[in-house]
């Protein structure tokens, strides 16, 4: 059984910190919020909030949604969720530069994460896809 959970950027700080844990938001007028504990609970950005992949780079990092890896030859990939799995998007094709969310383009197969290390995010490292 995978862990489910979400992270997001604060949106009640001026530091714009990441907090981890689940997701929750109003129909209404989609207020999302990341909850730590029944206690802790944090307004985060909309567009930053992203899902646990399930897995964990070479250093041992969580990796969510919307990280950059990079691999030994320093080729890099954007986590993206298509279809209810993780998928790794090379940050070089054409399609990815072109449609930032192009999940059916993605190469579910054989990427062998745990030689990959998370170099950055697309929220705080945009400057990593060109």
């Amino acid at each position: 059984m995978r862990t489910i959970k979400f992270r997001g950027k604060r949106s009640d700080s001026k530091t714009k910190e990441w907090v981890n844990g689940y997701f929750t938001h109003t129909n209404k007028n989609f207020h999302p919020t990341i909850h730590i504990s029944t206690i802790e609970v944090y307004p985060v950005v909309p567009d930053s909030v992203g899902q646990f992949a399930g897995l964990k780079d070479k250093n041992g990092k969580e990796i969510y949604e919307g990280d950059i890896m990079q691999d030994r030859k320093g080729n890099k990939v954007v986590i993206l969720w298509d279809d209810g799995d993780a998928c790794f998007v090379d940050v070089d094709m054409e399609e990815y530069q072109e449609f930032p969310d192009a999940r059916l383009k993605s190469d579910k197969s054989n990427y062998i994460w745990v030689e990959n290390e998370i170099i950055g995010n697309i929220y705080d490292n945009p400057d990593l896809l060109s």
